[in-house]
């Protein structure tokens, strides 16, 4: 892992949080390179074994052969956690969504979690380097009033309103406001829109410190060793002992691992800052009216792993993240016994923050503003609203998609419609004189559609009625 070096003033005492930035990581020194490293005496010996031999024939730069202070004497990882296909999984790890909140996060009951302070601590400083993933969800809808049915010989004349979905997509941001994942491990470029901040023994921070409850100072709790320590988790040092500036990760990992408590909770969380929604949100309101589209529009922001749970691998804690389970309690109202149970009994780790700023003194982390943005995205847009595009989950225009569009739009104008590659292969097969009877129906379709998008375009589309 990149050294985290305090960009913050000096701290004295303990007495104030720490934050960090990443540093461009040097040759020798990875994000998943926490092994131990040798004692320094048996390497000077060796050192002077080595000088007595002769010169070697070609010059070497030389590598760091010591460890650096914020991973200094950390302990080596087990081999059950191995590097995920995915940057953001983790062991054992699913997706949970909120729409209440507008975010989904990623939670994992591993026990090696919850057991190993090394393989915590290797997860957390992982994914402390990576950015949160913006998406924005547009919707259009339309009413249309229909009359009741007068066959049972009621007098009911009356009429009702059916809400008609008229497009329902999303813009995924990562990549072009923040960094997408294959481009998150580039601490030199990104470090400066990237700010983590660990909380500290008596910095007078207001957050979770491994109790029922927000705190800004320490409580007493039971050492490893026995005794009461001064200190913020259920594990500490020597008494008054505060933490290190280059060591609070791990020193909060260790304190959650040894806390006894059996329904617990160890949060990273994510912060999107700088970015003018209510701006993108009116361009983009703009950009679909401009098609003559009648009516009405939502326009909301959506945040991806915007933050990282680890539970430890109780009943309670398995029941609270099953999907069953969930609605159970809220369909029944038993949320009103759950939830203080859950409170009295949970003890929280609250600790890591990571704020990603997409700007930074008018600099932007992807070299986007928020105008360039959606004049990027708007001919996707464009066609995503004029063909009717329907479910949020599925349809999600990327960047590969946007700058497809905007290619197509260049040569075909405004009415271009994204073309697969299957499309692609029907019209040279029909080029060729090789297109079969079902080739020639897809393209009657198609062009169908693009007729029914020019009428719109010309007399508008999607009014109440």
């Amino acid at each position: 892992m990149g050294k985290l070096n305090p960009s913050g003033p000096a701290r004295s005492g303990g007495a104030s949080s720490t934050r960090y930035q990443d540093d461009p990581p040097s040759a020798a020194a990875s994000i998943h390179s926490l092994q131990t490293y040798t004692d320094i005496d048996s390497e000077v010996e060796e050192e002077e074994e080595e000088a007595d031999l002769p010169p070697a024939y070609t010059d070497a730069t030389p590598t760091l052969t010591h460890a650096t202070p914020a991973t200094a004497n950390m302990p080596t990882p087990s081999n059950t956690i191995t590097a995920p296909e995915s940057p953001y999984a983790v062991l054992g790890s699913r997706t949970i969504t909120s729409s209440r909140t507008g975010t989904s996060y990623r939670v994992s009951l591993a026990p090696e979690l919850s057991k190993n302070p090394a393989d915590l601590y290797w997860v957390m400083s992982s994914h402390i380097k990576l950015a949160p993933r913006p998406h924005i969800h547009v919707r259009g809808t339309h009413t249309e009033k229909q009359r009741n049915n007068n066959n049972n010989g009621n007098n009911n004349k009356g009429s009702n309103s059916e809400t008609v979905v008229d497009f329902d997509f999303t813009i995924d941001g990562a990549g072009t406001v923040l960094p997408g994942s294959d481009t998150s491990w580039d601490a030199a470029k990104y470090a400066p829109f990237r700010f983590a901040t660990v909380v500290a023994d008596g910095d007078g921070i207001n957050a979770y410190r491994g109790g029922r409850f927000k705190s800004t100072g320490a409580k007493k709790v039971a050492s490893v060793g026995g005794g009461d320590v001064e200190g913020n988790g259920a594990a500490g040092g020597a008494e008054g002992e505060a933490l290190l500036p280059t060591q609070d990760l791990m020193q909060w990992c260790e304190r959650f691992c040894q806390d006894k408590a059996g329904v617990k909770s160890f949060v990273l969380h994510r912060t999107i800052r700088d970015w003018n929604h209510p701006m993108v949100t009116q361009r983009l309101t703009a950009l679909i009216r401009a098609t003559k589209y009648r009516g009405d529009i939502t326009i909301k922001p959506f945040t991806h792993d915007a933050n990282l749970t680890i539970y430890s691998p109780s009943l309670l804690n398995r029941l609270r993240t099953n999907p069953f389970v969930w609605w159970t309690c809220v369909i029944l109202q038993l949320w009103i016994l759950t939830w203080p149970l859950l409170i009295l009994l949970e003890r929280r780790y609250e600790v890591v923050n990571v704020d990603w700023y997409a700007a930074r003194v008018g600099t932007y982390a992807c070299g986007m503003s928020e105008e360039e943005w959606v004049a990027f995205f708007a001919p996707a847009v464009r066609a995503a609203a004029l063909g009717r595009r329907q479910c949020a989950n599925q349809e999600v225009i990327t960047p590969l998609e946007a700058r497809q569009m905007a290619e197509a739009e260049a040569r075909q104008g405004i009415f271009a419609m994204a073309e697969s590659e299957a499309e692609r292969e029907r019209r040279e097969r029909i080029n060729r004189g090789e297109g079969s009877w079902a080739d020639s129906i897809v393209g009657v379709v198609r062009g169908v559609s693009e007729v029914r998008r020019e009428w719109d375009q010309v007399a508008g589309w999607g009014g109440h009625r």
